[in-house]
């Protein structure tokens, strides 16, 4: 693929507007072979981005609930290894963060975002 693309270089063609291009001037570097060098450039990506991921924990606020039913959920699902699904979409979450905070210390939990535990990155790919 490499000597491809010096070939390509050598031949003027410095500013490619598609990969494809260097397969041109190339016996040998066709549409597999290029595919097969995108796909191993960006293989953690997608092999990060296809991973299955079931949530076991719920703040279910999905609905509208009590702050007493809310807190409830956090005290049952908030455990070592729980992914934690919450919504924020009504008021109630809102008024008790100091709350699910305190359970969060007092269990000696450290949360962590998807990007973390399978380490990836949405800002920097």
């Amino acid at each position: 693929m490499a000597d491809g693309i010096a070939v390509a270089l050598a031949a003027g063609l410095d500013n490619p507007e598609h990969i494809e291009e260097i397969g041109i001037l190339n016996v040998g570097i066709g549409a597999d072979r290029i595919s097969d060098a995108v796909c191993n450039v960006l293989k953690r990506r997608l092999i990060a981005y296809t991973q299955i991921l079931m949530w076991n924990g719920s703040f279910g606020d999905s609905t509208v609930i009590s702050p007493q039913q809310l807190i409830g959920l956090a005290e049952q699902y908030l455990t070592p290894g729980t992914i934690m699904l919450g919504h924020l979409n009504h008021p109630t979450i809102l008024s008790l963060f100091g709350q699910i905070q305190s359970i969060i210390n007092d269990r000696n939990l450290q949360p962590v975002t998807l990007d973390e535990m399978f380490g990836t990155s949405r800002a920097t790919g």
